[in-house]
């Protein structure tokens, strides 16, 4: 707008100078808009990445609950006796510390 008041050759050059520092602007923009989508994008993968791994660490943690529950279940079914009883005791044990696991396992997840 103020190249207008000028002469028109001093308006001329102004004009081109001013067209050209543009065009390095958009340029510059183009390239920082590009930047930020790509740290985007790492930051995406990075928490995906994390949260696949807090997934199968619960599967995993889960697998083993029902593996001990399914184990206390047969010894229930085979055992008799005092030294069955204590099988038992410590079965119940290890499900209840899988499964206290697995809920912690899950709430990572959902973090």
């Amino acid at each position: 707008v103020a190249s207008k008041r000028l002469a028109e050759s001093v308006a001329k050059s102004a004009t081109e100078e001013l067209d050209a520092l543009q065009t390095r602007t958009d340029v510059a923009q183009q390239k920082l808009l590009a930047v930020k989508k790509e740290v985007a994008d790492k930051k995406y993968v990075k928490a995906k990445e994390e949260v696949l791994a807090k997934f199968g660490a619960a599967e995993e943690a889960i697998k083993m609950a029902i593996s001990l529950a399914e184990g206390l279940s047969s010894a229930a079914d085979e055992g008799e006796g005092e030294g069955a009883a204590k099988e038992m005791d410590i079965a119940v044990e290890r499900g209840l510390k899988a499964q206290q696991d697995a809920q912690t396992q899950l709430s990572a997840v959902r973090s």
